[in-house]
């Protein structure tokens, strides 16, 4: 879908901004990743099975994205991003589950930062970014809105 956007889209508009996901890294193993890190590889350019390599395809249409449209595209790979409206519970759950007093099991490593985004605030960063013009692949650090 996003090779038949870009060419569509390609002479057509000045700028492509996609949003992708820090699953796009090949590791967050790590501490500090920044935008250079390595990103996830598919076995093969025909795979399309999106519960496998969900990270992978979000890169290769990346790469996509910054061949076609070069210093024109924006590409922004969010975390975990939360609304108000999130029928998912998967973050409501856990401030409610915070709340609560005693001990509480939780997925990950404790050292493992993690970044939640309101939506809010990455759609208006999102639209800042694209009204200065700024044609990077960035992860995006907003305010957070408790």
């Amino acid at each position: 879908m996003v090779r038949q956007s870009l060419r569509q889209l390609k002479g057509a508009c000045p700028h492509y901004t996609f949003i992708s996901s820090i699953n796009a890294y090949a590791s967050l193993v790590e501490v500090g990743v920044t935008e250079g890190a390595p990103r996830a590889q598919l076995p093969s350019e025909t795979e399309e099975d999106v519960s496998t390599w969900y990270g992978a395809l979000k890169a290769r249409c990346e790469i996509d994205v910054q061949e076609t449209f070069g210093d024109h595209a924006l590409v922004i790979r969010p975390g975990l991003i939360v609304s108000p409206d999130d029928a998912s519970d998967r973050f409501p759950y856990w401030v409610a589950r915070g709340a609560r007093d005693g001990e509480m099991l939780a997925p990950g490593r404790p050292d493992q930062p993690v970044q939640v985004i309101d939506v809010r605030d990455l759609a208006a960063w999102t639209l800042a970014m694209v009204e200065r013009g700024r044609p990077v692949c960035t992860t995006p650090r907003v305010p957070r809105r408790l």
